[in-house]
């Protein structure tokens, strides 16, 4: 099976997070194996290197780069024509690197691999990831600090927060529901 990868995705597990989940380590292993090809659109590969550079995750950039490189089921996936043309379409999702990355997917008609609720709420595309529970409760300044900080990439690859995407936080209810 093909699929597409989140940079979240890709990182974890080259660096065997305990973060990426069981269907996500499935999906990579097979790819190893050469029963699946995973497509890593170029945004995945200027975001490790971004993360890589900022210290955020501690992982050889060059050694990750040379593993895809070498592999016939890692497939780099260039920024080009074809891509942008499905862009302007996803007005609902807010992030350029995510846009490049649906739109990859949609262009090769594969899911994508991510963690991102904002990704996997869209009704167009297909994710795969397991959901879990988050590993600690959320307090009210947990809560507080969860709002007021940056949705994405950030709450992704640190150690100690808890991803934001993981709840939905309504206006008319004061209150935190999961998503599943």
């Amino acid at each position: 099976m093909n699929f597409v990868t989140d940079t979240h995705a890709l990182l974890w597990w080259f660096i065997d997070s305990p973060k990426i989940s069981p269907k996500a380590t499935e999906i990579f292993e097979k790819c190893e194996q050469g029963e699946n090809i995973i497509f890593i659109p170029s945004i995945v590969i200027a975001e490790a290197l971004s993360v890589f550079e900022k210290k955020r995750l501690s992982f050889d950039f060059k050694k990750l780069f040379k593993k895809m490189n070498e592999s016939e089921n890692f497939v780099l996936i260039a920024l080009d024509y074809p891509i942008l043309q499905k862009m302007p379409d996803l007005k609902d999702v807010p992030e350029l690197h995510d846009k490049i990355i649906v739109s990859t997917a949609r262009y090769l008609d594969v899911p994508i691999v991510t963690r991102d609720r904002v990704l996997q709420n869209l009704p167009y595309i297909k994710t795969v990831w397991s959901k879990t529970l988050p590993s600690k409760p959320i307090s009210a300044f947990s809560l507080e600090h969860l709002t007021n900080s940056a949705f994405g990439m950030a709450n992704l690859f640190m150690d100690d927060t808890i991803d934001l995407h993981q709840y939905r936080i309504t206006d008319t209810c004061p209150r935190i529901s999961f998503v599943f």
